[in-house]
This record gives C-alpha cells, structure tokens and sequence, in this order.
C-alpha cells in the first residue's frame, strides 16, 4: 500500500491560498498590463482570459444559460464587440466570446456585459 501524499499542484495551491470568489474585490485594482500568472489564474474565474505570450490582448467568455440569449442582450454584445472593435465568437458549448479586448477596456467591457444581465462568471 501506497501511503505517500500527493502534492497538489499549482492551481490547486492556489485555491487553497485564496478562493477565486474572495479575489473578486482585488480585480478592480489590478494593473491588467502586468498580470502575474496567480492574477490570470483567478481572473479565468471570472471569464477574462490572457496570456502570458501576449498580455496585452484579452478575451472574455460569456456564459450564456442553457445556450438562451434574448435579443436585446445578442444586440448589446454585438453593439459593444463593434464599439470597440471586438471579434465575437460562438462556442461549441453555445457561449460567447469577445476577442481582442485591451487592457485599457477589459473591466469597462466586462461591467457593460453584467450591466445588460449577462455574467461571464464560472
């Protein structure tokens, strides 16, 4: 019988450190062009994704219930990807993605996006 203990890895180290819903308060305060990789890490909770290779381009994901949008929320995300010169794609999983984001407009866009009745929380 094998007794030794498994080392968690990073991401979960992570959780056990902090859960990604008490690092919410910290996203306003965070310098988006210098993330570290604990920052993207949480922020993947909140569906605002970079990488490392490219930080200064974001994505953020949608979630879209059960694959259902009304109207008038599909004609907000395609007013705001158009206001700021955004790429919209449509997932395998019926979510939205706005692509091409900045981090000078990440968390404006991100708070249009929850202001219409849309979350792009996990």
């Amino acid at each position: 019988m094998n007794t030794e203990k498994v080392k968690p890895n990073k991401i979960e180290r992570l959780k056990a450190r902090l859960k990604p819903v008490d690092f919410l308060p910290k996203i306003e305060s965070l310098d988006f062009d210098n993330l570290s990789e604990e920052d993207r890490f949480y922020l993947k909770n909140f569906g605002i994704y970079n990488h490392k290779l490219s930080p200064e381009r974001f994505m953020l994901r949608l979630r879209i219930t059960a694959g259902r949008i009304e109207t008038e929320q599909l004609k907000e995300v395609a007013l705001t990807a158009k206001r700021y010169n955004l790429s919209i794609l449509i997932t395998m999983r019926a979510q939205l993605e706005l692509h091409g984001l900045g981090a000078d407009n990440i968390l404006k866009i991100w708070h249009e996006i929850e202001s219409i009745g849309l979350t792009s929380w996990q």
